[in-house]
């Protein structure tokens, strides 16, 4: 394989990480015939897997990808590139001998841990709001990144940064490939796209090919990121998708490889050749209200009516609600009631309409306050207009793992009378009574319910960072605050926002916080000098008392930040030699050098371009033809750099 060393230039920076990441383009400008969301910095590092994880992994890519597409990693200034959490996932997706909630005792049936899964089991533990988690914890660096592979991590912590998938849309790419270019417009706007293919024999020199005829089923997960127009392959024709695998960067092309536009699989599989993790955002919600624990594992087709019924929890106001949809360009109604009687839904409360594109899981805010009180029973209708309703059941689940000549685990559900009810045409029926045809490998009745979740927060007021100061400050500034408040069970207590903030561990002092109009509050913190920490948390009341905190549990947590510059410590365009050591670790061929890349038209790993278009880069034997790095390793040590900032 040959690497090249980029040309970069080697800053030390105090405090502040920095990521470069371009601006998605607009829907529905022409494509161009190839794209690497690398070349855009919206795309994480190469993980490593253990065991038959390559689904969470796959999966985690996607998220991560979109979390750099949409500019909201950047916002919640988290300190590294995204990581979420693979493992807690692997644990806790409920499907597994560790934990299902809907057996009792929850443990000691289902799949296996590290033993496989697939997109739709993901959807049902994101669904849920278990995840998807960032904690540095969870990580090492390592590209195994195995912290918690090996014993079950917390299950809910208060430190976990909780993320949450607004919405999951499965794509297939057609077999005359009719639809590729809306998976392409996808990758480009939303980030990376999970798929799958069958990992064996159809691999050849990191192009993966499986003809329509070759019956052998997909076994493996990993994240689309790209594609090459005139890539060649395999396949009569040319065409390739750009693919991020879970094995490490000693695999493949540092990590990457490419599967053809005609594989029987990928972008074709009808639940896991294409889907696509969106919108992805730090978590809002305090509870989400389901029956469906384990998802969408079936479609009542016959029908376009339903309704859950939930008792709510606690003081809450309802947000918002999800659900799926079995079909493309779906019109949908969502209402909620006060009551159930009579076989009717009573008094209304608010309502919400509009038509979802494509086929998926959907996150729907309502725009009207629904204030709900302890023990109040609510009720969520949803009409939907073709495609019938999704629902849980007993199923069994095919996993990115399994043999071909392997039966499929089931997995079991559970469901209670009163729980969900469809509409059968001129009455409500509870499902819970609905008499299925029970396959000979287990029990469908009593166990299905409806996709249908409600979204609630607890809290007084919902806080909001908008602007904050930079992780590291100069000096002599006065950075800006600004949050967005938004009502909760509670509207705001005018003049109730302040500002706490201190240097240097002093003591905490306040300034408040005054309205900029559209529900904005801002204020500017004290000029900032060399050295100084800054710390500061944000306060504001409710108007029946209630205190909201951000970050929760301030001031013991508060947002911190520090005062210093950026100095540039070494650079180097590889222009002039600066005292690079390269050694021969025992290889026959693929020496460092340094020189402009030959670019070999027959060489299809050879780098075309240093990378800033100055002219030189280090690269393994810069010479034409096969010069991977043979027998052996080489090694490239940078010169001496002074980092005392003398």
């Amino acid at each position: 394989m040959k690497y090249r060393m980029r040309k970069q230039i080697i800053s030390i920076f105090i405090i502040e990480t920095l990521w470069l990441m371009t601006v998605p383009r607009a829907w529905g400008q022409s494509l161009p015939p190839s794209y690497d969301l690398r070349d855009h910095g919206r795309v994480t590092a190469v993980r490593k897997q253990k065991e038959g994880t390559c689904w969470a992994h796959g999966i985690m890519a996607t998220l991560e990808s979109n979390l750099l597409t949409t500019g909201v990693w950047a916002e919640m200034k988290e300190k590294e590139l995204p990581n979420l959490a693979e493992y807690h996932l692997d644990w806790w997706n409920g499907f597994n001998r560790h934990n299902n909630d809907d057996l009792s005792p929850p443990t000691g049936d289902g799949l296996m841990v590290h033993q496989g899964g697939n997109y739709r089991v993901s959807s049902a533990y994101l669904a849920r709001g278990e995840g998807a988690i960032y904690y540095p914890d969870a990580n090492n660096d390592s590209e195994t990144d195995d912290n918690w592979y090996h014993k079950a991590p917390a299950r809910d912590d208060p430190n976990y940064h909780l993320y949450y998938v607004r919405d999951i849309e499965w794509f297939t790419a057609e077999p005359n490939l009719s639809n590729i270019d809306t998976i392409k417009e996808v990758i480009v706007n939303k980030g990376a796209i999970a798929t799958c293919y069958h990992h064996g024999a159809y691999i050849f020199d990191y192009v993966q090919y499986q003809s329509a005829e070759q019956e052998e089923l997909p076994n493996h997960s990993v994240a689309i990121i790209g594609w090459d127009d005139s890539k060649v392959t395999p396949a009569p024709l040319p065409g390739a998708w750009l693919a991020k695998n879970s094995w490490g960067t000693i695999w493949g092309e540092l990590g990457y490889f490419w599967i053809s536009y005609y594989d029987k699989w990928c972008g074709q599989e009808p639940e896991m050749g294409a889907v696509s993790f969106q919108n992805v955002e730090p978590m809002v919600y305090d509870q989400i209200y389901y029956h469906d624990y384990h998802g969408w594992r079936d479609t009542k087709t016959d029908i376009s009516e339903a309704f859950n019924a939930f008792t709510a929890g606690g003081n809450q106001l309802l947000k918002g609600v999800s659900f799926y949809t079995a079909q493309d360009n779906v019109n949908y109604t969502v209402k909620i009631y006060d009551r159930f009687e009579g076989g009717q839904l009573l008094d209304e409360l608010a309502a919400r309409s509009g038509t979802i594109q494509y086929t998926g899981f959907h996150t729907i805010d309502l725009d009207t306050r629904v204030i709900l009180a302890e023990n109040d029973e609510f009720y969520v209708y949803l009409y939907l207009s073709k495609g019938g309703h999704a629902f849980d059941r007993t199923a069994q689940i095919p996993v990115l793992l399994k043999g071909e000549e392997e039966p499929l685990t089931v997995v079991k559900s559970s469901a209670y009378p009163g729980e969900s009810y469809y509409y059968n045409g001129s009455a409500w029926e509870d499902l819970y009574g609905f008499d299925f045809a029970d396959p000979n490998w287990g029990v469908w009745d009593r166990t299905a319910n409806f996709c249908i979740k409600a979204l609630a927060v607890s809290k007084p007021i919902i806080i909001k960072l908008i602007e904050r100061p930079a992780e590291m400050e100069l000096s002599d500034t006065a950075p800006k605050v600004q949050v967005e408040i938004k009502p909760g069970v509670e509207n705001l207590e005018p003049n109730s926002v302040v500002l706490w903030h201190r240097y240097d561990e002093g003591a905490f002092t306040s300034i408040a916080m005054t309205s900029e109009g559209n529900d904005f509050y801002g204020a500017t913190l004290p000029t900032v000098d060399w050295g100084d920490k800054g710390e500061f948390y944000i306060r504001a009341q409710g108007n029946q008392g209630g205190i909201v905190n951000l970050p929760e549990n301030s001031p013991s947590n508060v947002f911190t930040f520090f005062v210093g510059e950026t100095r540039i410590i070494f650079a180097d365009n590889f222009e002039e030699d600066q005292g690079w050591a390269a050694e021969n670790l025992g290889a026959s061929s693929g020496d460092w050098q340094r020189g402009v890349p030959v670019n070999d038209p027959l060489w299809s790993y050879d780098p075309h371009s240093d990378s800033d278009g100055s002219g030189r880069c280090f690269l393994t034997q810069n010479e034409t033809g096969n010069t991977d790095v043979d027998d052996g390793a080489v090694r490239l040590t940078a010169p001496r750099i002074d980092m005392s900032f003398g």
